[in-house]
């Protein structure tokens, strides 16, 4: 079934967020249901912060260096379905880099029985991935020689649609 170019796009972003993403939190299921419980019900405004606290995490409006970034927490509700078959949930997300911060993307990856549902989540919740850019900024960070390869596999065609 052919995707939509946007689409495509779209999965190439997801991929180049989640490179530089590390494990920045793991909760037990109970720790999790909690947290997801924690969550609000309608739309939120601004950003949020999924900071620790105790053993389990609570939004903050404020980063901290431990804190991972959730933009529009009320997407992570969907979790609470699948949190009866839960053994940990695991949070990653990109590590600070000079103390300020914006809003940037996270993964949220549910640990079942025997299998794992990541959510990763955009740093804006009305926009998904598509137009973030990470995969044309790894392109212009990379050496000469994947660049040569790529153009290589393009076969002279000056676009890729």
């Amino acid at each position: 079934m052919p995707l939509p170019e946007r689409w495509l796009k779209g999965f190439a972003d997801v991929q180049a967020a989640v490179s530089r993403m590390v494990l920045r939190q793991e909760l037990t299921a109970i720790e999790a249901r909690r947290f997801l419980q924690s969550l609000p019900r309608g739309r939120s405004r601004g950003l949020a912060w999924a900071t620790p606290a105790g053993t389990g995490l609570r939004l903050a409006s404020r980063a901290e260096d431990a804190s991972v970034c959730l933009a529009g927490p009320e997407r992570l509700r969907l979790l609470e379905k699948l949190m009866p078959f839960a053994r940990a949930l695991r949070i990653y997300g990109p590590l600070p880099d000079d103390g300020t911060r914006g809003a940037e993307p996270s993964a949220w990856d549910l640990v079942l029985d025997g299998a794992r549902l990541v959510f990763v989540v955009s740093p804006e919740p009305f926009r998904g991935f598509l137009g973030e850019g990470g995969v044309l900024a790894d392109l212009a960070a990379a050496d000469e020689d994947v660049v040569e390869r790529l153009v290589d596999g393009l076969h002279g065609q000056s676009e890729i649609g």
